[in-house]
């Protein structure tokens, strides 16, 4: 990434208004009336004129006695000069958008497990108030989303890893609890809660062997010196809680509460009853990057769900 210095703006708006008093000269025909409208005195813009000219080697002007008028090199900095202002002001056009989310875009890494049940429902509230910014969301492993973050691929990571570098910040922390999920008619449906030895009896259908919510369930099972034995085994949520329908196959899910969150119908959950079911999913960002503010009004609206564990700079941005 390359710094910009204080001296270098600088000498960028300098610049700037060289070329907008040139703009303005070659509009208004003399020195005096584009300075009266530029707010400049008549010799201060004479100066930046004669010095623009130096620059160039070649005068920008023809001068008489009816005023000024831009010569054929004048004539082609000023083509050059009015596209570039031109897209300046589209530029100050496109940032007032960001600001008032008018355009932009949220960027997330999640943990597959998160997918179904949290994500879904919160995108779509937020869609709903801001339909002109775009949710760009990366389905992530262990271990995967710190590179997205500090790549800045993403803004915010929603993961359950337990361990990160220094150069991530946790957020924030939510508490999660495992829900088993099964067909509305099976015979555990009927129960309130279950616990680990009710599962023993009926095929279980699971997420992949690399996945965090796959590792906590086999954490679980071998506390209990239960050996996990998946009849079914794929990363996609969705379609392991397909094949659960109208069978007796048992899979799981993560939600903040009790609820049965974005099931498909004929679908139930039922909480898992043991002192450590619960797992913790950790909200990252990049230590010392503010964010956007699409990506910032989007932390907001999932504020309340978090415990908010790190003092964060969360001022937000246009870019």
């Amino acid at each position: 990434m390359v710094a910009i210095t204080f001296e270098t703006l600088k000498a960028f708006m300098s610049d700037l208004l060289t070329y907008r008093l040139l703009d303005a000269v070659a509009r208004y025909g003399s020195i005096r009336r584009a300075a009266e409208k530029s707010a400049i005195t008549p010799s201060a813009l004479n100066r930046r004129i004669l010095n623009l000219e130096e620059e160039y080697g070649t005068p920008l002007f023809e001068r008489t006695n009816a005023g000024m008028r831009p010569n054929v090199a004048g004539e082609l900095v000023l083509t050059f000069v009015r596209k570039q202002l031109a897209e300046l002001s589209k530029v100050k056009s496109q940032i007032a958008d960001l600001s008032s989310l008018r355009m932009g875009s949220v960027n997330l890494a999640v943990s597959p497990a998160l997918l179904p049940a949290y994500l879904p429902g919160k995108v779509q509230r937020y869609q709903s108030e801001f339909p002109q910014v775009d949710f760009k969301v990366h389905e992530v492993l262990s271990g995967e989303a710190e590179p997205l973050l500090m790549n800045y691929e993403v803004d915010l990571a929603l993961v359950m890893d337990s361990q990160f570098s220094p150069d991530t910040t946790m957020v924030g922390e939510m508490n999660l609890i495992v829900q088993v999920i099964m067909d509305a008619g099976h015979p555990l449906a009927t129960r309130e809660q279950l616990k680990i030895s009710d599962l023993t009896a009926y095929p279980l259908a699971l997420p992949s062997e690399n996945s965090n919510l796959f590792m906590h369930l086999e954490r679980l099972m071998l506390a209990s010196q239960i050996h996990l034995k998946p009849q079914i085994q794929c990363s996609h949520a969705a379609f392991i809680q397909q094949c659960t329908k109208g069978s007796e196959l048992l899979s799981f899910m993560l939600t903040p509460n009790n609820e049965d969150r974005n099931l498909p119908d004929g679908l139930v959950a039922r909480p898992l009853a043991h002192r450590k079911a619960s797992i913790c999913a950790k909200l990252l960002q990049l230590k010392g990057r503010t964010l956007s503010v699409a990506a910032s009004r989007f932390l907001e609206m999932i504020a309340a769900d978090f415990d908010f564990v790190a003092s964060t700079d969360r001022k937000a941005t246009a870019d």
